[in-house]
């Protein structure tokens, strides 16, 4: 299994002239609105989130797929998004886009799971980023 690098969620991913990606604000907590919202509501902010791998001698000519759940705080999936993917180089990068943040506050758990394609059920769990939503204060 590929080796992970890197894992992040933020609001943009920039890749330079040299194909190098720069990660723009990296999502940690944001601000719900401090009305009362619906128990579901996202906002429509899109935002990526970034993994980068390292290749292992075992990788060649497999196909994984990398699958990443937002879980709230009552354990429920606030989204799901997966990506397949080879190792076809040294290194590999995923950027999956996500359109809308939830704005429920309360934490939040950005998960990431990897397992060879046609074998999801047995998914490895390799990384978890907290996020949390926070009551934004009236001005």
């Amino acid at each position: 299994m590929p080796k992970l690098l890197l894992f992040a969620p933020c609001e943009r991913v920039a890749i330079d002239q040299q194909n190098n990606p720069t990660l723009i604000s990296i999502l940690q907590q944001w601000p719900a609105p401090s009305e009362e919202i619906p128990e579901k509501a996202f906002a429509p902010q899109r935002w990526d989130i970034f993994a980068l791998w390292y290749r292992t001698p075992e990788d060649e000519g497999k196909e994984f797929v990398q699958i990443c759940e937002l879980i709230n705080a009552s354990g429920q999936k606030a989204l799901s998004a997966q990506i397949e993917f080879q190792m076809t180089a040294p290194t590999h990068r995923n950027i999956i886009s996500a359109l809308g943040l939830p704005v429920n506050p309360g934490h939040y758990e950005l998960t990431l799971y990897l397992s060879e394609k046609g074998a999801e059920k047995e998914r490895e769990r390799l990384a978890t980023f907290p996020l949390l939503v926070t009551v934004a204060i009236p001005q």
